[in-house]
């Protein structure tokens, strides 16, 4: 997965390929999308970490995460699922 950024600097990407990672056709994340149900956020490395970043998105009890480096290819990344009570 490669990331490009649009002119204020946001990372974008596909909805197919954001889909796959929870499971969904590209059509149902659409529509979570539509209904601002998934959640980013993007921070920036420091130190060690610097030109990386992380960018987490979470769609209801799931997390994808990503370090994204500066080539703005996906370097790692995992999913994270909570129960309930507990985000």
């Amino acid at each position: 997965m490669k990331f490009i950024r649009d002119a204020d600097g946001n990372f974008v990407v596909e909805a197919e390929q954001v889909a796959s990672k929870f499971g969904l056709t590209p059509e149902a994340m659409r529509n979570h999308l539509k209904r601002g149900a998934l959640v980013s956020v993007v921070e920036k490395g420091t130190g060690a970490d610097d030109g990386n970043s992380r960018l987490s998105l979470r769609l209801g009890n799931r997390t994808w995460r990503a370090i994204i480096g500066p080539d703005f290819e996906v370097v790692a990344e995992e999913q994270l699922w909570c129960s309930a009570g507990h985000r």
